[in-house]
């Protein structure tokens, strides 16, 4: 009996984890423009703030593969 509830316990415990490590990868999707936007100098934006420039297009990209790679990590 006491075996079991371990068992659950931990089960629980990882389950814990991997939600806790979901939240913050969409938190980290959520906040993809802004951290791009603060690793880019000079102009990010057009004038009309409608069309993003080739640079914050690339650190966009880099974010985002950066978060995948977290991503695949926690579900392997």
């Amino acid at each position: 009996m006491t075996l079991i509830s371990g068992m659950d316990s931990l089960f629980v415990s990882i389950m814990h984890c991997i939600a806790g490590n979901l939240t913050i990868i969409q938190g980290a999707f959520l906040t993809i423009r802004e951290r791009s936007l603060k690793e880019i100098k000079g102009p990010a934006l057009d004038a009309d703030r409608l069309n993003n420039s080739e640079c914050l297009n690339t650190a966009m990209n880099l974010e985002m593969r950066k978060v995948c790679k977290n991503l695949q990590t926690i579900f392997k």
